[in-house]
């Protein structure tokens, strides 16, 4: 554990990770994203939100984009029941759209992104170097060994 983190008491409905390193917080005791150092706990304000936050919600980032929801209307701590997008390094946001009719409970508390398999090709082209680079191996120990030279004195050269 690194520590508790500062700025006072906070209840971090969801974390993500921004490209510098830095950790991307919705709080939902400040209403607000916060930056967190991993390495310290040291949290500051990046940007207060209207949103309503709610008890159950979520934050996800990939590459320099941003999402967060908020809770529904159903749960203890109610929320906005709403889904934004949003830059890490601002803070600036948008509304994406309302859960509302559809999720009435106490909202989504999960984002997940999905990331691209490799594609066949990928692999193909893969494989292909691979059998490319044990051909040539093969054919340098096969012309070492025709040569009289033992694949041990081609690998120590502090002899």
């Amino acid at each position: 554990m690194v520590g508790v983190i500062s700025g006072g008491g906070h209840d971090i409905n969801g974390l993500g990770w921004r490209s510098d390193g830095q950790l991307i917080g919705l709080d939902r005791i400040s209403n607000a994203l916060l930056t967190i150092d991993p390495s310290t706990a040291a949290s500051a304000l990046l940007r207060t939100i209207t949103p309503t936050v709610g008890g159950v919600g979520d934050l996800n980032i990939v590459g320099d984009s941003g999402f967060f929801d908020t809770s529904g209307p159903g749960g203890t701590i109610p929320g906005s029941n709403e889904l934004y997008s949003f830059n890490p390094f601002s803070g600036d946001y948008q509304l994406i759209g309302s859960f509302s009719p559809t999720i009435t409970d106490s909202g989504i508390s999960g984002l997940a992104f999905r990331v691209p398999e490799p594609s066949p090709a990928l692999f193909g082209a893969l494989g292909a170097l691979f059998l490319l680079l044990s051909r040539k191996r093969c054919k340098t120990e096969g012309a070492q060994a025709s040569a009289g030279v033992s694949p041990a004195e081609t690998r120590n050269f502090s002899s």
